[in-house]
């Protein structure tokens, strides 16, 4: 029986309900200091550019809640309109043991577990510190719209995204939104770019962004690469062994990084104090099993208010009740 048919909460045998997925993921837990204020900021963003934009309903916004003692939603400081269209998948600590073994934190599952989950189109993985301001994001969803970014046909086409790094100095204030507005309209041509590579990628893409049929033909990021590093050219790798690709900035979308650590270009690694996955190229285009992103795994899912919320697209409340729990 196809793993659909024996999991009917998963979206990915319905046909898009939405226009655009925007995929994050995360842990209630104080990662390089301020994790849970650039995540915050980053949906609270999101929320407030969608409703400017009147895209609230053709576009959602998951995050996987990775393993947290203390639900996501419970911590995060989110606006109304984040609260509402914000939906929270929670993989319970029980469950995300199993499945990081030794690992600090194995990015590719909940990456996954998010899209097999998703109902848009297009799928965005954004990085739970990626800030994408009105104006890109206002291009990149007509471009969805037309099927085209310029001369790329997303029915062909993936995308990442170079990324502006903000100054830590100030990310560490833990800025408002205005403020980081006001600094990147006066600052961004001195900020530190790190940029995709168009000859040999090596990664630092703030964002990926591709049509969903991409996604589930490669079966996403490579769920053995539990560590750190490596996971992103890995795919890149698969993709693009079949589909072009392009930098979202070299056609107009550019995108800023909440910059976390303190000498990125120093010895960083003692920040970061993660185990490296094995560069080893990839040898097929699909390396996970069809259970990929927990697709066996019925899971729970909230909005901001830590309502329970269908797992369908269209959100739709079963409970008018907060549920005061701590998992």
């Amino acid at each position: 029986m196809p793993i659909e048919n024996a999991y009917p909460h998963l979206s990915s045998h319905h046909p898009p309900t939405k226009l655009l997925s925007i995929l994050c993921q995360g842990r209630n837990d104080s990662y390089m200091g301020n994790f849970l204020w650039r995540l915050s900021t980053v949906l609270n963003n999101f929320a407030r550019n969608l409703k400017i934009l009147g895209m609230e309903n053709q576009v959602e916004v998951i995050i996987t809640d990775w393993g947290s003692q203390v639900p996501l939603w419970k911590s995060l400081q989110l606006s109304s309109d984040a609260r509402k269209n914000s939906r929270f998948i929670v993989v319970p600590p029980e469950l995300s043991k199993i499945y990081e073994l030794d690992s600090i934190y194995p990015a590719s599952y909940p990456a996954n577990t998010a899209a097999r989950r998703a109902s848009g189109e297009y799928l965005l993985h954004s990085d739970a510190d990626a800030f994408m301001p009105l104006d890109s994001l206002c291009r990149l969803l007509y471009c969805l719209k037309v099927g085209r970014v310029n001369d790329y046909s997303l029915d062909d086409s993936f995308f990442w995204a170079s990324k502006y790094h903000i100054p830590n100095t100030l990310i560490e204030m833990n800025p408002s939104l205005d403020a980081i507005e006001e600094h990147i309209s006066k600052n961004w041509q001195n900020y530190v770019r790190e940029g995709v590579n168009k000859e040999l990628f090596q990664g630092s893409g703030v964002c990926l962004l591709m049509k969903r049929e991409m996604w589930f033909e490669t079966r996403g990021w490579n769920e053995k690469l539990i560590y750190w590093g490596w996971n992103d050219i890995d795919w890149h790798t698969r993709l693009a062994s079949k589909y072009r690709w392009e930098d979202l900035e070299l056609q107009g979308m550019k995108v800023f990084h909440l910059e976390h650590y303190k000498d990125r270009f120093g010895d960083y690694t003692k920040e970061l104090q993660r185990k490296f996955n094995d560069p080893v190229p990839p040898t097929c285009i699909a390396p996970n099993p069809e259970n990929w992103g927990l697709a066996d795994h019925y899971l729970q899912y909230y909005n901001g208010d830590g309502v329970n919320i269908t797992p369908s697209s269209n959100r739709q409340i079963i409970s008018n009740e907060v549920l005061n729990i701590i998992l």
